[in-house]
């Protein structure tokens, strides 16, 4: 069970939620959600010439995802730690 967490896991992180997201950037209108343009204003002024799509997609890629990358190492140290200590708890008779 711990190996199958510890293989699902980072690659949930990796693959699929990226591909979710880059998927929603691509696919609904932009122009019509609210909030892209406050959330597009953080991004840094050399990159004021960007489409919604483009500036959205650039501040997944440096902003959010590099984030998802930080959490593997966590999440595989918990997951170890839980299945130690799960482990000792049904060892004893």
């Amino acid at each position: 069970m711990a190996r199958a967490t510890l293989i699902a896991v980072p690659i949930g992180l990796v693959i699929v939620v990226p591909a979710l997201f880059l998927g929603a950037v691509c696919l609904v209108p932009l122009e019509q959600a609210p909030g892209i343009q406050e959330m597009l204003s953080i991004l840094p002024p050399k990159l004021e010439g960007y489409t919604a799509q483009q500036g959205l997609f650039d501040l997944l890629t440096n902003t959010l995802f590099s984030l998802f990358f930080l959490m593997i190492p966590l999440m595989a140290s918990a997951v170890s730690a839980s299945c130690i200590f799960v482990g000792k708890k049904n060892a004893v008779p």
